[in-house]
């Protein structure tokens, strides 16, 4: 291949997509691998061509050590000798993935966009290109579809999203390492590439081998794919208004498609970061429609990603941010009526089954669920929220709290707020679930009611 088809699909990329405006600065992510130095060397030769400007930002995850600082010094000597104007940012990865519980790569990505932002705020740049190529777009193809995607995740990645460019897009990895052969452009070599305990770099190295047996073209073949996906999601994205007020009978009534992407946007309106999953999906979608189907009148709720709440009622439905996110305290068992001030929700404990009548009628709750146990069981007893690690005996099994509340899509934001009652033993009974076993009552046994009481929706 000759370096000017590398070139033309540069300037095709940059054409198509309308990526630079005259005048505009542009901020080039650079981490000194083969794809950034590239990447920044096309663009820098091609500034006088559409009249831009280049800045190079090198962002430190400190995540390798010497390696990382061995790439920080390439990338300043690299700018320094072809004349382009360099920045760095320091960030710590691994201290804020650990922090907010999510993946290093996940991580590193956030920090990375964040300190690009912070760069075109300070030194008012306009655009920020990173380096992705088709390569990368097949990967990221690959493991949605590995993943079980929606047609969403099949559009790859995005040439452009707001003021993020991709000039490299149609560019293979191949036709990176000629482009930098011809030009005698070194760079450096991060060794976590190499590791296949990462999921990207098995497919890249295991499942694109393969495939490319049967297309040498695959990534252009996946591109054009790519092209055709986005071109017929524009069009659907066309015929949907997000930011309309929709009733919840009019939802109820859309295609299942449409009404899925009315939820999309209407999730994205509500939130900066964050991304819902087809689970997530399907149950929103089942929920409009059971609840238009059954005449539901009450107020349901269901968590979703990044602490917002799908919210339903008979007229509408909408999104909106989590409050406070709430904890139940640790407290001693009496009978009788035990209010829960952090949550709004009750317990009430008596030996007489009828009493729950007149706790009901003078008061706001409603009965989510109940139970029988042993009276003497009740001995000694606490009253407290889960805690990690947690484990729950019962019918001779021994179960992990937090997978009986997954398996029994208990809503996020009940499952910290439940009221436990516990012993020196562990747990003897959590709401909606059967007592522990040594708990249970017989004939010969005197017995306990156990109501769990709340103003909301019941389990």
């Amino acid at each position: 291949m000759s370096l000017n088809i590398i070139i033309d699909k540069i300037r095709n990329a940059i054409n198509s997509f309308s990526m630079l405006n005259k005048d505009d600065t542009v901020l080039v992510g650079f981490s000194g691998g083969k794809d950034s130095v590239v990447l920044l060397h096309a663009l820098n030769s091609l500034a006088d061509e559409y009249k831009i400007s280049v800045t190079a930002l090198h962002v430190n995850h400190n995540i390798r050590g010497e390696e990382a600082k061995r790439d920080l010094l390439f990338c300043e000597s690299f700018c320094k000798d072809n004349n382009i104007d360099f920045l760095s940012a320091d960030v710590d990865a691994v201290g804020f993935s650990n922090k907010n519980g999510i993946g290093l790569e996940e991580g590193a990505r956030i920090l990375r966009y964040n300190a690009f932002k912070d760069a075109c705020t300070d030194k008012n740049i306009k655009k920020i290109a990173t380096a992705h190529t088709s390569s990368d777009n097949l990967e990221t193809v690959l493991f949605n579809l590995a993943r079980g995607c929606s047609l969403s995740g099949t559009k790859g990645i995005p040439p452009v999203r707001d003021n993020i460019i991709r000039p490299l897009i149609y560019c293979s990895t191949d036709e990176i390492l000629e482009y930098a052969e011809y030009y005698n452009l070194k760079y450096v070599t991060d060794s976590t590439n190499s590791d296949t305990n990462y999921s990207r770099n098995r497919i890249r190295h295991n499942v694109v081998t393969e495939l490319k047996k049967i297309n040498p073209s695959l990534e252009e073949a996946v591109s054009n794919m790519c092209d055709s996906i986005r071109r017929d999601l524009d069009y659907i994205a066309s015929c949907i208004d997000s930011n309309r007020n929709y009733t919840t009978e009019e939802l109820a009534s859309l295609h299942p498609s449409l009404l899925s992407r009315i939820l999309i946007g209407m999730y994205e309106n509500s939130t900066d970061n964050g991304s819902l999953g087809s689970v997530h999906l399907l149950n929103m979608s089942e929920l409009v429609c059971s609840y238009v189907k059954n005449d539901c009148k009450e107020v349901k709720k269901l968590s979703l990603p990044n602490k917002i709440d799908f919210v339903i009622t008979p007229e509408k439905v909408y999104f909106e941010k989590q409050t406070q996110e709430k904890s139940l305290n640790k407290r001693n068992l009496s009978f009788g009526l035990t209010e829960f001030e952090e949550t709004g929700d009750a317990l009430f404990i008596s030996e007489n089954k009828k009493d729950i009548e007149y706790v009901t009628s003078k008061n706001v709750y409603k009965i989510s669920t109940h139970t029988i146990v042993k009276k003497s069981a009740l001995d000694g007893t606490i009253i407290r929220g889960r805690i990690a690690g947690d484990v729950f005996v019962f019918s001779n099994m021994t179960k992990k709290v937090k997978k009986m509340l997954n398996e029994a899509k208990v809503p996020l934001s009940k499952r910290d707020i439940l009221p436990l009652i516990c012993d020196k033993d562990g747990i003897i009974w959590i709401p909606g679930f059967p007592v522990r076993d040594d708990a249970r009552t017989n004939d010969t046994t005197s017995t306990a009611y156990i109501y769990y009481l709340t103003q909301e929706t019941d389990l």
